[in-house]
């Protein structure tokens, strides 16, 4: 693990940081020689599969799927 002092983190933070994320090293700040904090990278997490289209191949569509499965005359709703 690297360690700095305080006062120079304040200094170079972002480029501290930069060389962190490419290293994967944890940084300890020091104050006045005591460790004070503990900076991690985040852990590089897998992404995750597409749900769109996971399925593609695994249906079959048999039939008419865009027509009423009814006639209009039975429908309720047109009722009077």
């Amino acid at each position: 693990m690297n360690t700095i002092s305080l006062h120079d983190f304040t200094r170079s933070c972002r480029n501290i940081i930069k060389k962190m994320r490419k290293t994967g090293i944890p940084i300890i700040i020091t104050d006045k020689d005591t460790q004070v904090v503990e900076i991690r990278p985040l852990p590089v997490y897998e992404k995750k599969t597409k749900k769109l289209g996971t399925m593609r191949n695994m249906i079959q569509i048999s039939g008419d799927i865009v027509s009423p499965v009814c006639e209009k005359n039975e429908w309720e709703v047109l009722r009077d």
